[in-house]
């Protein structure tokens, strides 16, 4: 029964420090999910500094209309833990 309570404790650990974005692929805006990061840093493909968000609490929208059509990598940053994700701008 200890160890189902400690599994349970833990993949609610897991879902609740995972990064979550959406729609994919994106338009004009992502939504994202990331609870225990403070900043993001978006990336062109060629490893650029295209854009620097701060993240909310919550779920969250952002702008990505001036972004170009193409896969782009999110950089979230706390200050502990840096967690890469991909996303692609149609």
């Amino acid at each position: 029964m200890k160890d189902q309570f400690a599994a349970i404790a833990e993949m609610q650990s897991n879902i609740l420090s995972d990064v979550h974005i959406f729609p994919n692929p994106a338009k004009n805006t992502i939504n994202i999910v990331a609870l225990n990061y403070n900043t993001a840093d978006i990336y062109d493909v060629q490893g650029k500094l295209v854009k620097t968000i701060s993240i909310k609490k919550y779920v969250s929208e952002y702008d990505i209309y001036d972004l170009e059509n193409g896969i782009y990598i999110i950089k979230f940053n706390s200050g502990e833990i840096t967690k890469f994700k991909k996303f692609i701008k149609q």
